[in-house]
């Protein structure tokens, strides 16, 4: 059974209810189950989130590090595979201007994700994490074994981790991830 996403009562507990943990920089991987969506995989815990997932877009993550990492590693997912008709569902994820956020919708209603490679999940690296904010690069694998490195910035509000819309967010090569490039290494699929 899902949890119900209430109002969160303590700021640092999340809208369904899933334990707070440390917000710090340094997080391993956590424990997490894979599933499917779409082809891609994305990470799973009961005790991290999703908490909730509505129209196929998890959301109600743990107010911790490792909540926000699973936050990210949801978005990535839910970014490449959210159907046209659940835009909206999709959109309250997000965290931004005005234009930022018209911008994406408008993106993702002209279904120009569908074209995009397709990228999995196989790591991370936490920059930095505070209370409120956790900033980390995920690592995305190619189908041919390239890897990129996608920066995102995820802030807790409302009882939840979203995804800051940036005005520009490019990826960048990683030849050698880890190892000298220091990502943790983090994928339901190898």
């Amino acid at each position: 059974p899902t949890p119900s996403a209430t109002p969160a009562s303590d700021p640092n507990e999340s809208l369904c209810g899933l334990a707070p943990g440390p917000v710090e920089p340094a997080a391993g991987a956590p424990a997490t189950d894979w599933q499917l969506k779409g082809g891609y995989a994305y990470p799973t815990s009961r005790s991290l989130g999703p908490g909730t997932t509505t129209n196929g877009v998890g959301s109600c993550f743990a107010h911790s590090t490792k909540g926000a990492l699973l936050a990210a590693g949801t978005y990535n997912t839910d970014l490449m595979t959210v159907d046209r008709a659940n835009v909206g569902d999709f959109m309250s994820r997000v965290d931004g201007s005005r234009e930022q956020v018209s911008r994406l919708r408008r993106l993702l209603h002209s279904g120009a994700q569908e074209g995009l490679p397709h990228l999995q999940l196989a790591g991370f690296h936490v920059i930095d994490a505070t209370a409120d904010q956790v900033t980390l690069d995920l690592l995305l694998k190619a189908d041919d074994g390239n890897h990129a490195a996608v920066p995102m910035t995820m802030v807790w509000r409302d009882g939840d981790w979203r995804y800051r819309l940036s005005a520009q967010t490019v990826g960048r090569g990683v030849p050698d991830p880890f190892g000298a490039d220091g990502f943790t290494e983090w994928q339901g699929i190898a």
